[in-house]
């Protein structure tokens, strides 16, 4: 199942922990792989950790639809410190550096 999702949506460099059903949307569990996690999203480079983002809250990202549902991607991102860029949210391997997430 798992692999069929990173298949079914693209996702590389990603692990994928789990999958639900709420209403009529699908909720995919992911996170990076250890080695691209604590990364700044300007330069890419592997920082230190500062806090978490949003008090451990997760955030969703919009995937591509599935079987006519709207898919999503659920992971809660820690706050880095960069020596060159500051304290900035880690860079996650399924968005772009300044993407929006959904609140």
């Amino acid at each position: 199942m798992k692999s069929l999702l990173l298949l079914a949506l693209g996702l590389a460099r990603t692990v994928v922990l789990g999958a639900r059903i709420e209403a009529e949307r699908i909720v995919v569990s992911v996170r990076p792989y250890k080695r691209e996690q604590r990364r700044c999203p300007v330069c890419g480079r592997a920082c230190d950790f500062y806090d978490m983002a949003n008090r451990g809250a997760p955030r969703l990202w919009r995937a591509m639809d599935l079987a006519r549902s709207a898919c999503y991607l659920e992971y809660a991102p820690c706050r880095v410190r960069c020596p060159e860029h500051g304290v900035r949210t880690e860079a996650v391997p399924w968005a772009r550096h300044g993407a929006r997430c959904i609140p």
